[in-house]
């Protein structure tokens, strides 16, 4: 069994403030230890489970998180940006299972530092009129290729979001939202703890059933930018189109395009941000 392992900041047990997802202060060198120890309890669960190999993704901000030297050592990690896919580089067809470790809710909506992919570019991203998060889109994207989402980690609220789109997918609820940067957490040790536990009894038993594709294409993809001059900037592209002083809409055959072009949005943005 191969397992492939996304690892979050903002959904991780213990971390509510942003300053803990930047780097350059005390509380980030604090939270991407939590993180590091978060991915950790995960490779043991799905080693625990029979996993053959897994592949850990450092899937915060720039990607450059994840303490190497302190990640279980049977693990792979991919680090750095960017990366064509993003929070899933590496992930293929081959793979059994996806988990989510540290995850967040949509933006706007309720929820621990919910955002989707960006929140210096992004205010809102929806699918035919949706408001989606990172779990939509990247679960989406495992599923055109076969690959289930098995379990989530993060808040009472991203759990919630992963319920209604993935109702087969075990959610692990390691902190309640008291506030977009408020929350009422589990000890960091008792989280991961409850992570291992809960990837062991999802990965363990019968094979999980290859993943059925979430919609069929095409579908519209609409941007609430955060800045009107971002959505100029992100207008240069051909095939963006323009609905407001804020909002880009562009028409995606599948979630895999979804996110890549969502990428190359954000990397717009960071390119030229005044």
């Amino acid at each position: 069994m191969k397992v492939f392992i996304s690892v979050d900041i903002e959904g991780v047990a213990g971390v509510s403030d942003p300053s803990q997802g930047r780097p350059g202060n005390t509380e980030y060198e604090y939270a991407r230890r939590l993180m590091t120890e978060e991915a950790s309890a995960a490779v043991r669960g799905a080693f625990t489970a029979g996993a053959s190999s897994v592949l850990v993704a450092d899937s915060h901000a720039f990607m450059q998180n994840i303490l190497a030297d302190k990640l279980d050592p049977r693990a792979r990690l991919v680090s750095g940006s960017p990366r064509t896919f993003s929070m899933l580089e590496g992930l293929d067809p081959s793979f059994d299972a996806l988990l989510l470790v540290g995850f967040h809710a949509a933006a706007s909506t309720f929820g621990v530092m919910a955002h989707t992919l960006s929140g210096l570019a992004f205010a809102r991203i929806e699918i035919d009129r949706r408001a989606v998060g990172e779990v939509e889109l990247f679960g989406g994207y495992a599923a055109e290729l076969g690959v289930p989402l098995a379990v989530v980690t993060g808040d009472n609220f991203v759990a919630a979001e992963t319920a209604n789109i993935f109702p087969d997918t075990i959610s692990v609820i390691v902190k309640d939202s008291q506030g977009g940067w408020a929350c009422n957490s589990l000890s960091p040790l008792h989280a991961r703890k409850k992570i291992e536990s809960a990837i062991v009894s999802g990965l363990s038993g019968k094979p999980l059933a290859r993943a059925k594709r979430l919609q069929g294409p095409p579908f519209i993809v609409t941007v609430e930018m955060t800045r009107q001059f971002f959505a100029d900037a992100c207008c240069l592209l051909p095939d963006i189109k323009r609905i407001s002083a804020t909002k880009i809409s562009f028409e995606s055959p599948s979630y895999e395009y979804a996110v890549r072009i969502l990428q190359a949005l954000s990397w717009i943005v960071i390119g030229v941000q005044r």
